[in-house]
Parts: structure tokens; sequence; C-alpha cells
């Protein structure tokens, strides 16, 4: 079990059968009201217990067809898109991106490019170096 002090709670011991862990909705995530009134705002002890319980009380998938995305959101929208290619080269029989890859020494990179330059191609030895 890895454990920093903190309460990280991240360890075999903690996946039930079927990747369901100790805390889980039907306990309600072992919450500890006494904690939560006096130690955590949560009462769930570590930050991965937490993380369940915040992903599995979120309810129904939320149908996002709607959503009314901005210039300023288009990290999202390339993400989106990214994951349903993803998803359907997965259904197609492929495999998704990066399998077999690595990106360990890729890196991110900020610039102002000249006008006129293609901002992949200005950047890209530097993003991954050889």
């Amino acid at each position: 079990m890895v454990a920093d002090g903190k309460g990280t709670r991240k360890g075999p011991e903690q996946v039930l059968p079927y990747v369901r862990t100790v805390g889980n909705r039907d306990n309600d995530w072992l919450i500890d009201r006494e904690a939560q009134k006096t130690d955590t705002f949560t009462g769930i002890d570590g930050i991965n217990a937490q993380d369940v319980a915040i992903q599995e009380s979120m309810g129904a998938i939320v149908n996002r067809t709607k959503d009314n995305l901005s210039r300023s959101d288009m990290v999202i929208v390339v993400a989106r898109r990214m994951l349903l290619q993803a998803a359907r080269t997965v259904a197609d029989g492929g495999d998704p991106p990066a399998v077999g890859t690595s990106y360990y020494r890729l890196r991110p990179i900020e610039k102002v490019v000249p006008n006129g330059t293609f901002g992949r191609e200005a950047l890209l030895p530097e993003m991954h170096p050889e």
C-alpha cells in the first residue's frame, strides 16, 4: 500500500473483485462524519478514495451534444474529437492512439512564430527532440 502520511490509501487491498473499492456507494465511501467535522471537508480518508466517491456519485452520463462551446473551449472540442476517433478506431478493430509508443520525451513549447509559419512545423523539433 502506498501511503504518504496523508491517507492516499492506494493499494491492492483497497480493490474488491470486479474493480470495486472497499469504500463504495453501498457503504457511503466509508465517510467518517466526525473527521468531516474536524479534519477533512469530505470525511473520506485518502485522495484516491475521495476521487472514487466523486466519480461514482456523479450520476447519469450527460448528453453533451447540446453544449454551446465557444472559442475558449477549443481544448474540450479537440479532446472530445480525439476520444471519439479513438473509440471508432477500437470499434473497428484497431489499436487506440499511443499504444506501443511513448510520449515521455515530448515537451510543451510556447513561442511566438513568424507570420506565415505553421506552428507545428516550427516547434516540433523542440517538442520532440530526437
